[in-house]
C-alpha cells in the first residue's frame, strides 16, 4: 500500500458495529445458479440461506445487495432476460418483483438507497448507462445517465452514496475508470479517476467516513484501493492481505461500521472477505459457509435495529397527506421567527427546536410554507418552461430538485429549508450536525438528498 493510504482511512470515524448489526454477501452459485445470501453479526457469527423466491438468475449475472428504508434488497438479470428486485424485511421475510421499467439490462446490476428512492443501476443492451429510481410516492422512473464516457461492453457500473451524493463507478470502454456522480444542487457530473492501475473486469464503490473509495481488480491481478478525500484528494494502493483474486472476478467493497471490507471470490474458489479497522488495519479470511460461488459477490451493511422510518406526530399526519393549502385559506399557517411560517400543527414544535438550536450557538433561519402558486413558479425556474417540465418532470431533473406541484411538503406547511446566515446548511456543518442529532426530538426528518430539507415525514 503507498504511504498515506493507512492515514486517509484511519482519518474516518464512523462507529464499530454494534452485535446485531449484519454484514450482508450476495451471490450467484455455481452450478445451481441459485440467489445466496450469507450474513454476519457479531452475536450470531455466519449464517447462509438461498434465497426461496424470485426468478432463476441469468448463468452470466452477479447480483447486487442493498438498503433501502428498513430492507435488504438483492437486484439482478433473470434467465429470461427481466431486471428483478427481490427483498427482505423483518416483519413479511422475503418478497419480490420485476421491475417494469426501463431498457434492458446487461451484465451486473447495481443498487443503493439514496434519499427516499431505491437507485438500480445498470449498462442497458445498448451500452446506455442507465439508472432506475424507485419511490413509495411516484412508482418506477428510468433515466439514461447523459454524461460520462461510454461503459465497456464487458464492464457493469457500482452505485453508491458518498455525502449527500449519488455516485456511479464504472471502466469505460477505453479502460478508464470513469467517477460519475449527482448532487442535489448541480446535478450529474463526472471526472476521470486520476491514479491507479489499469483496471479490469467492474469498478465497485463506496463511500466510508468522509473518504470515498473506488476498488477493483488490476489487470496485473492485485485488488487496488484508489481513495478520495476533500482534504488530501485522491491517493492509491494495493489491497495487502487475502488470497489471489480469480481471473474472472471482480471485488465489491462496502462500509460495515468503522470497517471497510472488500468482498471477492478468489482464484481457489473461496469467497474472500477482506476487512480494514481502524486498530489493527488489513485482515482477512475466507468465508465459512455457503455454497461455492460463481460471478462476483456483493456486500452491504444492514443495520440493526434498522433507521427507524419517520413516525408523524398525529395532529401533522392528516396534514402532510392531505392537499396543499391554498394561500387564500393560510389562516392555518403560522409565522415562527421571522420568515418561517409553518402550519399550526408543527409551529410549536418548531419554535422549540429553534430556540433550543440558538442556546446551542446555531441561529436558524429558512422557509417554510408556499402556496402552490410559488411551487409553480420554483418549477418554471428550475425545471423548464414546458408544461412537462413544470407539472410532469421528476423533481430529480430540476437543479435544484424541485417537487411537481401538489406534491411538496411545503405546500402543506410542514417542511422547511433550513439556513445559516441566509445560505442553505451543508453536511458537514454545525447547523447540519446539530439537526441531524436533536431535530427527531422535534418532530422533522432530513430528507438526505437535500441537507438543507427537514419535513415530518422525511419527504
Amino acid at each position: 500500500m503507498l504511504p498515506g493510504t493507512a492515514l486517509l482511512l484511519a482519518a474516518c470515524d464512523p462507529a464499530p458495529p454494534g452485535p446485531n448489526d449484519a454484514f450482508q454477501i450476495a451471490y450467484r452459485a455455481a452450478g445451481t445458479n441459485n440467489l445466496v445470501s450469507t450474513a454476519y453479526t457479531e452475536a450470531t457469527g455466519w449464517t447462509t440461506e438461498t434465497v426461496p423466491i424470485g426468478l432463476n438468475m441469468a448463468p452470466d449475472t452477479s447480483p447486487g445487495v442493498a438498503i433501502y428504508r428498513d430492507q435488504v434488497h438483492i437486484v439482478y438479470r433473470a434467465a429470461q432476460g427481466d431486471l428483478v428486485d427481490t427483498w427482505w424485511t423483518r416483519n413479511l421475510g422475503w418478497q419480490t418483483r420485476s421491475v417494469p421499467v426501463g431498457p434492458a439490462a446487461a451484465g451486473n446490476v447495481s443498487a443503493t438507497g439514496y434519499g427516499d428512492a431505491l437507485h438500480i443501476v445498470y449498462r442497458a443492451t445498448s451500452g446506455a448507462l442507465v439508472n432506475t429510481r424507485y419511490t413509495e410516492a411516484l412508482g418506477w422512473e428510468p433515466q439514461v445517465v447523459q454524461i460520462g464516457l461510454p461503459v465497456a461492453a464487458d464492464s457493469s457500473p457500482d452505485v453508491t452514496v458518498f455525502g449527500n451524493e449519488l455516485h456511479i463507478g464504472y471502466r469505460a470502454s477505453g479502460g478508464q475508470v470513469v467517477n460519475t456522480w449527482y448532487t442535489p444542487d448541480i446535478g450529474w457530473q463526472t471526472n476521470l479517476v486520476p491514479l491507479g492501475d489499469t483496471a479490469a473486469g467492474d469498478v465497485s464503490v463506496a463511500g466510508f467516513g468522509d473518504s470515498y473509495h473506488v476498488v477493483y481488480r488490476a489487470t496485473a491481478g492485485h485488488v487496488v484501493d484508489t481513495v478520495y478525500t476533500q482534504a488530501d484528494g485522491w491517493r492509491t494502493g494495493a489491497v495487502p492481505v487475502g488470497l489471489n483474486i480469480a481471473s474472472d472476478a471482480s471485488p465489491d467493497v462496502a462500509a460495515y461500521g468503522d470497517e471497510l471490507h472488500v468482498v471477492y471470490r478468489a482464484a481457489q474458489g473461496d469467497a474472500v472477505n477482506t476487512w480494514w479497522d481502524p486498530t489493527e488495519g488489513w485482515h482477512s479470511n475466507s468465508v465459512p459457509i455457503g455454497p461455492t460461488a460463481a460471478g462476483d459477490l456483493s456486500a452491504v451493511a444492514y443495520p440493526y435495529p434498522p433507521p427507524p422510518r419517520p413516525i408523524v406526530t398525529q395532529d401533522c399526519e392528516a396534514v402532510a397527506n392531505g392537499p396543499s393549502i391554498p394561500e387564500a385559506e393560510s389562516g392555518a399557517v403560522t409565522s415562527v421567527i421571522g420568515t418561517i411560517r409553518v402550519h399550526n400543527c408543527l409551529a410549536p414544535r418548531l419554535a422549540g427546536l429553534l430556540s433550543a438550536a440558538a442556546n446551542d450557538g446555531i441561529n436558524l433561519g429558512g422557509g417554510g410554507y408556499r402556496p402552490i402558486e410559488r411551487q409553480i413558479e420554483l418549477r418554471r425556474q428550475n425545471c423548464g418552461t414546458s408544461d412537462y417540465a413544470i407539472y410532469e418532470m421528476r423533481a430529480s431533473s430540476c437543479s435544484p430538485p424541485t417537487a411537481r406541484p401538489g406534491y411538496s411538503m411545503h405546500e402543506r406547511g410542514v417542511a422547511i429549508d433550513f439556513t445559516v446566515g441566509g445560505s442553505t446548511i451543508r453536511s458537514g456543518s454545525a447547523a447540519f450536525n446539530w439537526l441531524k442529532a436533536h431535530a427527531v426530538s422535534y418532530g422533522l426528518y432530513n430528507l438526505p438528498s437535500e441537507t438543507w430539507h427537514w419535513s415530518v415525514n422525511g419527504k
